[in-house]
């Protein structure tokens, strides 16, 4: 199977960018509010420079490397980012993904494991990723209160 599909036969939907100027605690909100644990990261001119994960969110916030007010430009990953073209073989993409947690198909999609299993397993990605309930968090919502305690027990906010 992995050598007559490519990567356009995942379906996979658009990733929703988020940009350097914004917030940690927006960055935050909308990763709980999508149920996302990475997302692609655009600078002022549009262009993809990195990606933002969610262990490495947290990891900076408990260490205090950032606060709940910087901006996502302080923290993003860009070492980690791999391109690919939705050209490529699936059984290249399993052997990149063995290596890499993510990849950022043709500047407009993150492919994961987990997009694979799905795709191997037989159930559609796309269709399963468009079910997450998407919405725009509140500015001041309660999914701060989780990292405002986790900052608070270590003595921070």
């Amino acid at each position: 199977m992995g050598q007559d599909k490519s990567v356009a036969d995942l379906d996979l939907v658009e990733a929703k960018f988020l940009t350097s100027d914004l917030t940690v605690g927006k960055a935050i909100d909308m990763m709980l509010a999508d149920s996302e644990s990475q997302f692609a990261i655009k600078n002022a001119e549009g262009k993809v420079i990195g990606v933002l994960t969610s262990d490495h969110l947290m990891t900076r916030v408990v260490k205090r490397k950032v606060t709940l007010e910087d901006t996502l430009d302080k923290i993003v990953q860009t070492k980690d980012l791999r391109r690919i073209s939705s050209s490529v073989k699936l059984n290249e993409l399993a052997r990149i993904l063995a290596r890499n947690k993510y990849v950022l198909v043709d500047d407009k999609s993150i492919c994961t494991i987990t997009d694979m299993l799905r795709f191997l397993r037989g159930a559609p990605v796309a269709e399963v990723k468009q079910q997450k309930e998407t919405h725009e968090p509140e500015a001041s919502g309660p999914s701060n209160v989780g990292f405002k305690i986790v900052a608070a027990t270590l003595g921070g906010a």
